[in-house]
Order: C-alpha cells, then sequence, then structure tokens
C-alpha cells in the first residue's frame, strides 16, 4: 500500500521524535477488543439505543410539560372567548382545556415512577388523538355542526398530536394517533354531528359521509407518514454510530478524511484525542476488511508495526500505535504535511521545471541518511541490529512536508535482515520500475537492494524523465533487466558526468559492484559541488506549498505493478 497522501510535521532529532513518542500511545503487542461495528441493525447498536431510550424518557416529560402548558393556554384563551365571542364556547373549551391538563399531569406522575413501562406512554398518546375531537364536540354543541366540520382547529390539534408522536422516536405511536385519530373522527361524526345536520346540509360536498371517510383515510395515512419518518430517523441516528464508531477508534482516535487507498488498506487522516483536550492529527492506516480474515495479510501489518516501531529517525515516518477495533487492525503513523515525491515529479515536468541539483541533491542525501539508520543503526529488542532492508524505495513512498522535510514511509514489505548477509524470497512485492534486479528475479538481497531505486529515484529528478517504466509489466521488467542506462548530460546540460558517475554505480545490476551502504552513496554525492545547493530545504518547502496551492493538484505518478511472479523466470 502506497503512503502518498500521509501528512504532518513532526519535530526533528532524536529528543524530539522520543518525546513525540512519549506523548502518544507506545506500540503494544496486545491486542485490543470491542464489538465490530457491523453487527447488524439491532445487535451493534445496543450501546447508543440504550442511550437514546434515556433521552426519549427525558423528552417524554418535555412533551407533557408542553402539553400542559399548551392546556393551560387553551384555559386562558377559552376564558377570552367567552368574554369576547361565545360564553358557552369559551367555558367549554376552557374546561376541556383544565381537565386534559390534569389528565397529563397525572399520568406523567405515572412515567416519571416507572419510565420503563410502555401503558403510560399509549394512554399518553391516546389522550392526545381525543384532544381534537373534544373541542370540535364542544364547537358542536356551542356553535352547531357546520361550524365544525369547518373549523381549523381541530385539524391543527390532529397535526399536532401526530407531531408530538413522531417526535418520541417511537414509530408504534404516530400510528396509533394516526388510526385512533380516524376511529375517533367517524364516532364524532356520526353520533354526535351527523344527526344535527340537516337533509339539505348532508347533500354538500362538506358535509357528506364520502368526505368524512376520506378525511379519516387521510388522518390514518397521516398516522403511518408519521410512523415511518420515526423509524427512518431513528434507523439514521443507530447507523451514525456505526460510522462514529468507525470514526472514534478505542475512543482515541477520530478519522477525518480518506487520503490514499492501496492493495492492503487505506490511509486516512485522524486526530488522536484522549482526555483533557489534548489533540494532535495523525494518520491512521486500517487492513481493508476482506483481508482482515487472512491470516498471510494480518501477520505481514503486524510485522510492519513491529518493524516500523524500531525506526525512530527525522527521515522516516514514525509509527506511534498499533491496535485492533474488531476485526480491524490499523496504525497510527505522524501525519506528513504535505506531498508524495511521486506527485512533486509529476507537477514538475519539462526541462523549465526541474528542480535545482542542489535540492535534488538535498532529498537524495535525506533519503539515504533514513536508509542508513535502517540499515545499520536501528536495533532490535535485543540490542541487536536489524539491518532493515526497505524493499519498496519509490517515489510514492518519499513524502516531502511543506517545511522540506523528506521521509521514507511504508515499510511494508521490508524485513529485517539480522546478522544474515543475505536472505531469499519465494516471492517479492514492490513497485517493479524502481526494485533491485535480484530482488525481481527472487535472489538474494542485501541493503545493497535499496540503493538501486534511489539511483533510479536520482536519474529520474535530474533529467525529469521515467528510466524503467513502460506501459506493462513484461516490458517494464525487460528494460528493467537489460536496458542501457543513458546519460543524464544529454537530458540536462548542466549536470556533468560526475553525475553519471554516482548514478551509474548505484544503478549496476550486479549488487556488488554498487555502493556497498548509504552512508559511502552518500559520501559520493557529497563530492558532486553542484549537489549542495545553499538553503535546498527552504527551496523544497516552497515548492510543496506552490504544488498543494495549485488549483489542480498534480495527481501522483501511478503504481507499477506493485508483485512479481517469481515462477516465471526474469
Amino acid at each position: 500500500m502506497g503512503a502518498e497522501q500521509n501528512q504532518l510535521r513532526v519535530p526533528e532529532g532524536e529528543e524530539k521524535v522520543d518525546r513525540v513518542r512519549a506523548t502518544l500511545p507506545s506500540i503494544a503487542e496486545q491486542e485490543l477488543e470491542s464489538p465490530p461495528v457491523d453487527a447488524g441493525p439491532t445487535e451493534g447498536f445496543r450501546p447508543l439505543d440504550g442511550a437514546l431510550r434515556e433521552e426519549l424518557f427525558r423528552l417524554e416529560s418535555i412533551t407533557l410539560t408542553v402539553w400542559q402548558i399548551f392546556g393551560l393556554a387553551g384555559v386562558l384563551y377559552g376564558s377570552v372567548v367567552s368574554f369576547t365571542l361565545s360564553r358557552s364556547l369559551g367555558l367549554g373549551s376552557a374546561a376541556a382545556a383544565l381537565a386534559f391538563v390534569i389528565a397529563f399531569f397525572v399520568t406523567g406522575k405515572f412515567i416519571k415512577k416507572d419510565p420503563s413501562k410502555p401503558a403510560p406512554r399509549v394512554v399518553i398518546v391516546c389522550l392526545e388523538s381525543i384532544v381534537p375531537w373534544v373541542f370540535a364536540g364542544i364547537v358542536v354543541a356551542t356553535q352547531g355542526p357546520t361550524y365544525a366540520l369547518g373549523s381549523w382547529v381541530p385539524p391543527m390539534l390532529f397535526c399536532a398530536l401526530v407531531l408530538a408522536a413522531g417526535a418520541r422516536l417511537r414509530p408504534i405511536l404516530p400510528i396509533i394517533a394516526g388510526v385512533s385519530g380516524a376511529l375517533i373522527y367517524q364516532i364524532f361524526y356520526w353520533i354526535i354531528v351527523r344527526p344535527k345536520l340537516s337533509t339539505t346540509e348532508v347533500g354538500y360536498l362538506l358535509y357528506r359521509p364520502e368526505m368524512q371517510f376520506t378525511r379519516s383515510a387521510s388522518m390514518a395515512l397521516a398516522g403511518v407518514l408519521g410512523g415511518l419518518v420515526a423509524r427512518g430517523v431513528r434507523r439514521a441516528i443507530l447507523r451514525a454510530e456505526g460510522v462514529a464508531r468507525e470514526r472514534d477508534l478505542f475512543g482515541k482516535y477520530r478519522v477525518i478524511r480518506e487520503i490514499a487507498q492501496g492493495g492492503m488498506g487505506t490511509v486516512s487522516e485522524a486526530v488522536y484525542c484522549p482526555e483533557g483536550g489534548f489533540e494532535r492529527k495523525v494518520a491512521i492506516k486500517r487492513v481493508h476488511a476482506h483481508l482482515s480474515g487472512q491470516k498471510k495479510f494480518i501477520n505481514a501489518f503486524r510485522h510492519e508495526a513491529e518493524l516500523s516501531a524500531r525506526l525512530a529517525h527525522p527521515n522516516i515516518v514514525l509509527v506511534l500505535d498499533f491496535g485492533r477495533v474488531g476485526d480491524a487492525y490499523f496504525l497510527a503513523m505522524e501525519l506528513v504535511d504535505g506531498v508524495a515525491l511521486s506527485t512533486l515529479m509529476m507537477s514538475r515536468g519539462g526541462p523549465e521545471k526541474r528542480l535545482p541539483l542542489g535540492t535534488i541533491g538535498y532529498i537524495i542525501r535525506e533519503i539515504l541518511e533514513g536508509l542508513i539508520h535502517a540499515h545499520e543503526v536501528a536495533r532490535g529488542g535485543d540490542g541487536l541490529p536489524l539491518r532493515v532492508v526497505h524493499r519498496d524505495v519509490c517515489p510514492q513512498n518519499v513524502l516531502l512536508s511543506r517545511n522540506g522535510e523528506v521521509k521514507l514511509a511504508d515499510f511494508g514489505v521490508a524485513r529485517a535482515m539480522r546478522e544474515s548477509a543475505a536472505a531469499f524470497t519465494a516471492s517479492t512485492a514492490g513497485h517493479v520500475a524502481y526494485m533491485a534486479p535480484e530482488q525481481a528475479r527472487g535472489a538474494a538481497i542485501t541493503v545493497r537492494a535499496d540503493l538501486f531505486p534511489v539511483g533510479v529515484i536520482l536519474w529520474e529528478l535530474v533529467t525529469g524523465e521515467r528510466l524503467f517504466l513502460r506501459d506493462n509489466e513484461p516490458a517494464t521488467l525487460l528494460a528493467l533487466m537489460s536496458w542501457t542506462v543513458p546519460s543524464v548530460t544529454p537530458f540536462r546540460p548542466d549536470a556533468g558526468p560526475e553525475w553519471d558517475s554516482v548514478i551509474g554505480k548505484a544503478l549496476c545490476r550486479n549488487p556488488d559492484d554498487r555502493f556497498a551502504s548509504a552512508r559511502e552513496m552518500s559520501s559520493a554525492l557529497d563530492t558532486i559541488e553542484a549537489s549542495r545547493g545553499e538553503r535546498a530545504g527552504e527551496h523544497l518547502g516552497a515548492t510543496v506549498r506552490w504544488v498543494m496551492a495549485s488549483p489542480e493538484p498534480a495527481k501522483p505518478a501511478p503504481d507499477d505493478v506493485r508483485t512479481v511472479d517469481l515462477s516465471k523466470k526474469v
């Protein structure tokens, strides 16, 4: 998996690296367990469902209080109506409103006494369903049936009760409100209203039985729709918990966005946010879900974590944590605020846009410094040298920060050589266009295998061209194994023959003819005066900032073939 967009600035120097590591959880060999986030719509969301239920109990109390306030307002309004419009209508409405205030108050006491029982909540919904038609009955008794059927107050109250039932996020309650309201309306019409209508009035469209059945059907449908909305909102909230749990690994990391994806997993920008308000941006690399059950891939991921934990150097991306959420394994790494070298190379095509030789020399030296640490300095828990060979040095795995830092990333295919002079592999992986020939053949590899791709990168930075990459894997392998490396001078006249000398030795197909170490190659580069540009790091940082600020940022160069079938002899 490439590390193209892994981004953040981390302090330089061994002491500062140790300080950064101390602020974050150290690499743990233990595997933290937590329930899978995709356990299904019910089982996987029990924690939030319980919390939501508690909040809905509080909402129930608030709803009761609102109804009581609404009832008291009805008492006040009825009193005003009794003095201004109709004494009988006003007093009847005020009395009904007061009765509902008392009923809601008593029911609320039962709910607070035992919130787990559903019966009081059903009683409340039934009470709410009666409210519109009680007031409609009062209007019939005081103003007549035709006035009641045309009044806007009962429909308004019905809409309020369906809304109140849906706000509780219990799908059954709006359905109860709608169906019970429809039935009560039919009883209200046939028993109270219809006997008071004259034959002529019954013939009017507004008062005909067919219209009343239509109204009842609309009420029932409104209740069903309210139930579906409540169910949809509730399920959306519960699904959001799954996303939140995935984005909030162990309560320590909050994932912000995905910034890269590869064959084994994804890299995302995240924030490390433990208790106390402390926050630090990091990169989270996670194995793809379909690979979580494959021991081969998990072992490779664990190997990367264990190995990378030993590599603490300013020119190597620092691994800060390793863990698991359910079956999803992850690495937490420093986030480099910048771009991959491949992105920089793509954005600066053409002779007029080539990097200055001093900046190129700076980049190569920084890469070599990281390799010196991996090859010679890094030690295992027993204190012995690890002799880590990266095996996938390429522009996609070299990260450049906006401050001019150069960092090697993705030791996913690296292996510790220990004190062995060589190791044999039956298969290999990496970017083929940057792979050492002996690695592509599956032959013995040493630390010199990492110097060949550095030579390829150096040639490409100087010339602005691609060296071995072709349209397909066979053509790329053929070029890698047999193509004569051209001199850089025809491509760039200001690069003298001394550049060809360093590049040529790094690109020897026989590893014994290459530089013996990254340190030796760095010393050879130092002999080229043009490779030592003043303030080269500052120039690189300014270039990275320019690339990042471009309206249409250049896309990284596409990955070459990532694996080589060694059953086919090259």
